[in-house]
């Protein structure tokens, strides 16, 4: 699946209730979330794939779970991951989600 098609996706229709607390919850949630389509292409690209998730998948984690805003996902990126800019919070979520593919 390219970034295109995941772009595309009905992603944006999806809520996460309630927002995932930590970066295990968040990998879990997006386990629930995604097409297996779209697992293989995280799986099979790795960080190159989550990089290339930045302005979809990576814009809807950011949003949807109040990386901008102080939600516990955001606080437990700064605390605990040490992961300041939301950008860099989004990217360590799919690489951590790219990395549960493969084990």
């Amino acid at each position: 699946m390219s970034p295109e098609a995941l772009r595309d996706s009905p992603l944006h229709r999806v809520e996460i209730k309630p927002i995932p607390s930590t970066l295990n919850d968040a990998v879990a949630s997006l386990d629930g979330m995604l097409s297996d389509e779209a697992k293989a292409y995280l799986r099979d690209g790795g960080a190159q794939a989550a990089s290339d998730m930045h302005h979809s998948l990576g814009r809807y984690l950011r949003n949807k779970w109040g990386l901008w805003a102080d939600s516990e996902l955001a606080q437990y990126m700064r605390d605990v991951e040490k992961v300041e800019h939301p950008d860099d919070m989004s990217h360590a979520i799919l690489v951590a989600y790219c990395n549960s593919l493969v084990k």
